[in-house]
Formats: structure tokens, sequence, C-alpha cells
């Protein structure tokens, strides 16, 4: 909750550019272990919303703003200091990954912007599929690789059907560090990759993975193998395992 509300402010600010250039958030870290609005925990631990942060307050980002009379802003930033030619990419699927709705297109971002692509309906962006079961994927690709990432929901996600995804996992060794590769068979949003009280940390987190997506991340910290698999719990807004 935390994450995804100081998201929604620090996008909005940056999308405002030029009135509104961008935002600090409070705060950065603890002296002292407690909850807070710390984004960092007293022991040097990542929470989401510092892995969230790390991605909205990207050079390159995307804004999609839905508000309440149900319509949605979305917003192609660069805070780069040359144009970038890049692709935006929005597709509306069910949580097992069928597309009802699709539109792709090229763009070229002028230096140091916010430029409004479109503004859409929830009838356009939903019409034909499930409110409970449906989101709203907008991509900003550049130089082939999605560079930034933003979900839409025609309502709060409490009164959505989120599945359990079905997640996968399987363990290697990259640079010498664990790593973990998990995949999705269906949506997985808000997923948390713990270790309880394990002082390991994982080089990405709090990430949502769309229907038959992977992600690889490797672990930091003095912990076996044998202990990190033995630790792991996997949750998502959907499931935890």
């Amino acid at each position: 909750m935390q994450a995804d509300g100081i998201q929604l402010g620090a996008l909005h600010h940056r999308a405002c550019r030029p009135v509104t250039s961008g935002s600090l958030y409070w705060q950065l870290n603890d002296v002292w272990p407690g909850a807070s609005w710390s984004s960092i925990d007293y022991y040097g631990r990542w929470k989401a919303l510092h892995f969230a942060a790390r991605r909205f307050y990207a050079p390159l980002a995307v804004s999609a703003a839905r508000k309440p009379t149900g319509t949605t802003d979305i917003t192609l930033i660069s805070d780069r200091t040359v144009p970038v030619t890049a692709r935006w990419r929005m597709r509306t699927m069910d949580v097992d990954g069928k597309v009802t709705m699709a539109h792709e297109a090229a763009i070229q971002l002028p230096a140091l912007s916010a430029t409004k692509v479109v503004t859409m309906t929830d009838a356009d962006l939903f019409k034909g599929a499930d409110p409970k079961r449906s989101v709203t994927v907008v991509e900003l690709i550049v130089d082939g690789a999605v560079a930034s990432r933003a979900l839409v929901t025609a309502l709060p996600e409490k009164d959505m059907t989120l599945p359990d995804p079905g997640l996968t996992t399987r363990w290697s060794t990259v640079g010498g560090k664990p790593a973990l590769t998990i995949t999705a068979q269906r949506l997985a949003r808000a997923l948390w990759i713990g270790f309880g009280t394990l002082d390991v940390q994982a080089s990405d987190n709090f990430l949502d993975l769309l229907p038959g997506e992977s992600v690889t991340v490797t672990i930091a910290g003095k912990a076996s193998a044998g202990a990190l698999k033995k630790a792991l719990r996997l949750q998502t807004l959907g499931a935890a395992k």
C-alpha cells in the first residue's frame, strides 16, 4: 500500500512537467527497528517502496493515472537530455493472459519531457472484458526492451478476483550468487520474494509478472542455498506459498 500510494503521487508530479518536475518522499531509512514510513529498514534491507522507487524514478517511465470519473491519462516521461526514439504499447488482458484489446505505436520523446499520448475511458479499455479479472498493461519500449510498465484496473484490486498465479521456481548460480527464476502461469500482482528472518535480499522485488512471464533475481547474503530454499516464501495479492 505504501509503495503504490507514493508511486501514484510521484508519477503524477513527474507527469505534470514542467509545472512540477518531480518530488522527494519521506522517509529514506530508520535509525531504530520499527514500523515506519521509511523505504529502507534499520538493517539496511529494502522495503517494497524502495524497489518501486527505482522504477517510478527511472529516467524513462509510464504514468497511467486513472481518475474517479473512469478515465485514464497515459503519459510517457523522459528525463533524458536527448530525444528518445521509442514505442508504446497498450494491452488489456485477463488474468490468464487472453488479450481483448491491443494498440502499439512509435513515438519520439523530446528531451526532459512528459508527453500525454492518450486519454482512455474504462469503456474503451475494458469493453467486453470482465473488470474483476482484467488489467490494462501500458509499456514504454526502447531498443526492443520494456523500459517501464504500468497497470490499470477498472476496479480497486480488493474488489477483483485475482488468481493464484501458479508460480514455479528454479534455482541456479549467477556471478557466484544464488539466483532464483520465478515464472507465473497467470497474473502475479505485487509479487514479494521473502526469506523470513534470514538476513538476505533479492536484487529485485515487489514485481508484477504477466501470464507466462519470468524473472530472475540474485540473492545477496550469507545464507546457504539450502537455507534459502527452505525459507523462501512467495506472496502476491492473489495468493501466497
